[in-house]
């Protein structure tokens, strides 16, 4: 299936719009990796409905959550794990029949694309060349809660823990490695190649779980019809077989880059908030409709 027939689905299915919707935003909260595949989406419903609009925030799962049960306005969230949804259920706003899963990434080793030191996989990050290991803060960035998760399956995390640097989201993660800063990073494969021409994949990462995108309808953000049809377009993109959403990205011209903040040395200050927060690109496998059913230094 190619990219054109996709984006020809999502045109017919946002072509409806209901009365009383129209020239009001859908709100779309969305991980920051998903921001190209979303914007993609975001273009293609508005062609089809000139007087409907897309409003997209992108972030890190787990502070558009918080932003989500202060009342921010949302109609539609996607997260990038499952326990940041499940939490985003308890604010009150949640739609709990329209959850699904629709996407799903791998968790990858990176290091700067030249230069780097010889490292095959986590058995080589204790060795004395690695200084700094970015990975995303994981009470709030689920790439990093998985990458916690996998170091301690290896037995690995505590004995680590002066070498990690928390970042704000994986975008963080992958420029500090880009910029050699970091020796070493976690990111999602589709992160990684999004920079291929400055980072290089070393080794998957084992997770202890499969790493699934659900996304779900919020009440109360002002368009919660629009939110429906949102969700109902993107859900049936994967109920019609597990495709790449890099099928529906943007140009590659259009992602927004900025620099990460200086490198803290580890054990010191969180990194600040990235500038575009939120700029990374997932070409993650959409996955067929299936309704559903955590920066700062370890301690």
């Amino acid at each position: 299936m190619t990219r054109g027939w996709i984006v020809f689905g999502i045109l017919i299915a946002f072509s409806i719009v209901p009365a009383g919707v129209a020239n009001v935003p859908i709100t779309v909260c969305a991980a920051a990796s998903l921001k190209e595949a979303f914007l993609e989406i975001g273009r293609a419903f508005e062609a089809a409905s000139p007087d409907s609009k897309v409003a997209f925030n992108f972030g890190a799962s787990g502070q558009l959550v918080q932003q989500v049960a202060q009342g921010a306005p949302c109609d539609v969230l996607a997260t990038a794990d499952q326990d940041t949804m499940d939490r985003a259920a308890r604010s009150g706003r949640f739609v709990a029949e329209t959850r699904a899963n629709f996407a799903s990434n791998t968790l990858v080793l990176v290091v700067p694309a030249e230069g780097s030191i010889a490292i095959g996989g986590l058995q080589d990050l204790a060795s004395a060349p690695v200084k700094h290991i970015a990975i995303g803060t994981p009470e709030s960035v689920p790439a990093g809660l998985y990458a916690k998760e996998a170091l301690e399956l290896a037995g690995q995390w505590d004995a680590l823990k002066p070498k990690y640097v928390f970042a704000e989201n994986v975008r963080q993660v992958l420029d500090y490695v880009a910029t050699a800063e970091a020796e070493v990073g976690f990111v999602y494969s589709t992160d990684a190649r999004l920079m291929k021409d400055r980072v290089r994949v070393v080794a998957p990462v084992k997770t202890k779980r499969p790493i699934v995108y659900p996304l779900v309808v919020i009440r109360d953000g002002g368009n919660e019809a629009g939110g429906r049809r949102f969700v109902e377009a993107v859900s049936a993109e994967g109920a019609r077989g597990g495709r790449d959403a890099a099928r529906v990205r943007g140009r590659r011209g259009h992602r927004a880059r900025a620099r990460a903040p200086a490198l803290p040395r580890p054990g010191r200050a969180r990194c600040a908030v990235h500038a575009a927060d939120g700029a990374a690109s997932h070409r993650a496998r959409l996955l067929p409709d299936r309704r559903a059913r955590p920066p700062r230094r370890a301690r």
